[in-house]
């Protein structure tokens, strides 16, 4: 990631959901192991300010009627567009209505390793073996392998999300 990022920025309320009772040890190791290195920073929403109402409209459903979402992906759309930043999340199926919305670049784990693969970061094989770590962990992902997606999606996700990333 240090390759494609100087930083990377999350909400409070993001780090709450990577640190609880059920995230993986690896995951909260890692994560504290980056904001060790001041490579991740954690951010707080500042109460009375339009970034705040921002985030109580979309978690209170007030912009999208019917469509409450987690105060994590609330807080992480709301810093993104706020900060015209990069929206990471695999919770497509909550977030797509947002992403559109405020016209978003996305980026999921499955966009990320395209990216990887092509910058030639990581080789097919890694891309491959992280894919199948994610699948044994049960992660969704849009596809059985790193190569399906890649032939079948990657330039779809470009199309749709990724060309509004600039590396």
């Amino acid at each position: 990631m240090k390759e494609l990022f100087h930083e990377i920025n999350i909400p409070s309320q993001v780090y709450e959901e990577l640190t609880c009772e059920g995230t993986p040890e690896n995951v909260k190791n890692n994560l504290q192991e980056l904001i060790k290195d001041n490579f991740v920073k954690i951010v707080d929403l500042n109460a009375e300010t339009a970034e705040y109402l921002n985030y109580r409209n979309i978690i209170n459903g007030n912009l999208y009627k019917g469509c409450r979402i987690g105060k994590g992906e609330a807080a992480a759309i709301t810093l993104a567009y706020e900060n015209k930043g990069i929206l990471a999340s695999n919770n497509f199926k909550d977030i797509k209505f947002y992403v559109d919305y405020f016209e978003l670049p996305l980026l999921t784990t499955a966009y990320l390793l395209g990216i990887l693969f092509d910058k030639n970061i990581i080789n097919k094989d890694e891309a491959n073996s992280m894919w199948n770590k994610m699948i044994k962990y049960r992660r969704a992902l849009p596809e059985s392998s790193f190569e399906i997606y890649y032939n079948n999606l990657y330039k779809k996700d470009y199309d749709d999300f990724g060309k509004r990333i600039e590396f």
